[in-house]
């Protein structure tokens, strides 16, 4: 996660991230449960060294439709 190498994480679908109201808000899909946990076990500890300590807000998608 600190090269472009790094990228993309493996079972990441989908990242979309920009400026909204309310601050910087990031959208990821994930191929299953597991690849964001996965991935989640290792972000937590980066965002809480930048000062992060809020939980990322998670939800099931319901479809996934892609061109």
């Amino acid at each position: 996660m600190e090269k472009p190498e790094d990228w993309p994480v493996e079972g990441l679908l989908v990242h979309i991230a920009g400026q909204g109201d309310h601050g910087f808000r990031v959208v990821d899909v994930w191929e299953s449960e597991e690849a964001a946990r996965r991935f989640g076990d290792r972000l937590m500890p980066v965002l809480k060294e930048v000062g992060v300590e809020v939980p990322p807000e998670i939800y099931p998608a319901h479809t996934f439709v892609s061109a």
